[in-house]
């Protein structure tokens, strides 16, 4: 028979190499292509984001009424676009009436400030030495102005938010619809990635991402309790105290401030009281009533930040509030403000993912190793006694021709 010999020629290119080339020129495709689509992955990052909050809000209905999946949605949305059209029409004309307010109200404003500065040179610059009377003047001048130009520059800022806010709305709006469509097939989505996963690891990394799924959502719940405790306890000052000492029309807008700067550290501190200063000024001229507002306003935002935030931030995400704290400080350091605001998501979700790598590529499970031991052990205790058979039989098979041999010689032996 004829043996036909073939031939392997070595691969000019090793094989390894060329996957990640090609994976590095598709992930490179992949970047340009999402930095030129930047406003419809918003959106979809939106919906995605609206559709995995109310996932779970939907899941309870179909769990607790066993509804379909399908009228769970419906009325999940219903009430959520309820909730959203009434809440615009009740608060949207009460904040932008008072921001125009405020707006209008600027000239007079300009001249509390230079009533307060006379009243501040009569009765203190003019008691100080001549030699610095002049530097105080300028300064008083310099700062007066300087006042006057950021608190118009911040009333503008809040007025531009405000009609910045429709566009914002929709944006919303189109994430809503699009989220529809995502929260119906959120079943097939997951099980389209759970087929991506490599089916050795599945279970593990299926128990992982609820693990960072259970971490998120309590982190996102955390933040909205939070800030709306901070808006309500706010609010409730601000009319107690326009109750007892003065009228405050600028109650609304100063607490919604404090609840929308809440998640940002460092502005949570700084921006609602100067904002409280700033309309105190404006709705009664006195510094003492501006800063009585700032110090409500800055009393209520230190309470919940050191208060309530980490014990609440730290049932959420499952950490201990020493963790909750030392995370918020490492992200501001490595990210700034930024980084303080997903600091402890991020510092949680990578304890899990540790955690995770850690049982299952850097420890060893004792249990296991001390079987396979034992295993080991038996298996060359077995061998042993093979091998002690196979020389007992050896040694049985020489006796035996050691006692032929015997036999032969007496045999041969004359009589």
């Amino acid at each position: 028979m004829n043996e036909t010999t073939v031939k392997i020629r070595p691969a000019l290119i090793n094989p390894a190499l060329s996957r990640l080339v090609l994976w590095l020129l598709v992930l490179g495709v992949a970047f340009w292509t999402l930095e030129q689509i930047k406003t419809t992955l918003t959106i979809f990052g939106l919906a995605f984001l609206i559709a995995y909050l109310l996932n779970s809000i939907v899941t309870w209905l179909v769990a607790r009424y066993q509804m379909g999946r399908g009228r769970a949605i419906l009325l999940v949305y219903l009430v959520l676009f309820a909730t959203v059209v009434l809440g615009t029409a009740i608060l949207a004309p009460m904040v932008v009436g008072q921001v125009n307010a405020m707006v209008t109200q600027l000239p007079a404003f300009s001249e509390r400030l230079t009533v307060l500065a006379s009243t501040f040179q009569e009765n203190y610059i003019s008691r100080v030495p001549l030699a610095y009377q002049a530097q105080l003047e300028e300064a008083l001048r310099s700062g007066q102005s300087s006042a006057a130009e950021i608190a118009k520059s911040l009333l503008v800022l809040m007025r531009n938010l405000v009609l910045h806010l429709v566009s914002a709305a929709f944006l919303m709006f189109t994430s809503s619809i699009v989220s529809i469509y995502v929260i119906l097939r959120w079943s097939a989505l997951w099980t389209g990635l759970l087929d991506i996963l490599p089916s050795s690891y599945r279970s593990e990394l299926v128990k992982l991402a609820h693990d960072l799924n259970k971490i998120f959502g309590g982190y996102l719940k955390a933040q909205i309790t939070l800030a709306s405790t901070c808006g309500v306890l706010t609010l409730g000052l601000l009319l107690l105290h326009s109750l007892l000492i003065h009228a405050n029309p600028y109650a609304l807008v100063i607490a919604v401030v404090a609840a929308l700067t809440l998640p940002i550290p460092v502005l949570n501190q700084v921006i609602p009281p100067i904002t409280a200063i700033i309309l105190g000024m404006i709705n009664v001229g006195h510094m003492s009533y501006a800063i009585q507002l700032a110090v409500l306003v800055y009393s209520v935002n230190l309470v919940v930040e050191r208060v309530l935030a980490p014990r609440i931030m730290s049932e959420a995400v499952g950490v201990s509030p020493l963790f909750v704290l030392l995370a918020a400080f490492s992200g501001a350091e490595l990210l700034g403000p930024v980084g303080a605001l997903v600091g402890v998501p991020l510092a949680a979700m990578a304890k899990s993912v540790f955690v995770w790598f850690h049982g299952r590529f850097l420890t060893v499970d004792e249990a296991a190793e001390e079987a396979h031991h034992l295993a080991s052990l038996e298996s060359e205790e077995a061998a042993l006694k093979a091998k002690v058979m196979v020389l007992e039989a050896r040694l049985a098979a020489m006796e035996e021709r050691q006692v032929r041999r015997v036999a032969r010689r007496a045999r041969r032996r004359p009589v």
